[in-house]
């Protein structure tokens, strides 16, 4: 397979992923309300505090990230790995998270095909596409 086939497959399935990911609380329909909005839930006890609007922030800066990612601009190959690596720090300081199997696999794909456009964007030929 291309390179060019493997990037855009891999950036295409870690963004639907990454949205279900991040609604995927929601779509248990066949939980209790109470269960959905355990799931939906994060920072217990954090030792640094952002507000929901910041995680709203984040998801939309990287949908725009995965879209420049997709038609080969420079500036959002940096947004791209600039919030994935904040992402890290980001997530081991804003506390405890809940959720289900389901999505600690999903979020363990998401990170591997990241790993893989990141490779791909920089350190094979199509990092001359960037533009």
């Amino acid at each position: 397979m291309k390179l060019l086939k493997i990037y855009q497959i891999s950036l295409i399935a870690s963004c639907l992923l990454y949205l279900g990911y991040w609604f995927a609380p929601w779509l248990y329909g066949y939980l209790d309300s109470e269960s959905q909005g355990i799931l939906s839930y994060g920072g217990i006890k954090a030792s640094f505090y952002l507000p929901d609007w910041f995680w709203d922030l984040f998801l939309v800066l990287n949908l725009i990230a995965y879209l420049g990612m997709f038609l080969f601009r420079k500036v959002f190959r940096t947004l791209y790995v600039t919030l994935i690596v904040l992402s890290y720090p980001l997530a081991s300081l804003s506390g405890m998270v809940v959720m289900t199997g389901v999505e600690g696999v999903i979020i363990s794909i998401v990170a591997l095909l990241d790993g893989v456009v990141i490779t791909l964007a920089y350190l094979t030929e199509l990092r001359n596409k960037f533009y």
